[in-house]
This record gives structure tokens, C-alpha cells and sequence, in this order.
């Protein structure tokens, strides 16, 4: 599986790649996007693959079960 992880800044981002592999399984495979929010749009950045927006619009559903 593919996980993709947005950060509020860059030392946040670069926490996450120290530990995620820690926290996911050997086959599976990240990446870690430093977001900056002051009025910029996460949906921007959701809009390079339309996958994205659906697993994101499902995401509700899929943690609840």
C-alpha cells in the first residue's frame, strides 16, 4: 500500500520520514508532501490525480469500517 502524508511544515515533514517506516510494513511504500497552508487550497494539490480525490473522498468511510 501507498501513503501519502501531508505536513504543516518542512521539520514536521521531515519528523514523519523518520517515523513512518517505523510504523508501516516492510512492502509498503510513502511519501511526505510539506504543505504550507496560509489560504492555499489542499484540493490544489489533490487535483495532479483524480485517485487522490477519491481515496479522499472516501476516507471517512474507511476509517470508520
Amino acid at each position: 500500500m501507498h501513503f501519502v502524508f501531508l505536513a504543516e511544515d518542512q521539520s514536521s515533514a521531515n519528523s514523519l520520514k523518520m517515523l513512518i517506516p517505523q510504523l508501516i510494513g516492510d512492502g509498503d511504500t510513502f511519501a511526505v508532501h510539506s504543505y504550507h497552508g496560509g489560504g492555499r487550497d489542499v484540493s490544489k494539490f489533490l487535483k495532479t490525480e483524480p485517485r487522490k480525490q477519491i481515496f479522499f473522498a472516501r476516507l471517512p468511510e474507511l476509517i470508520s469500517g
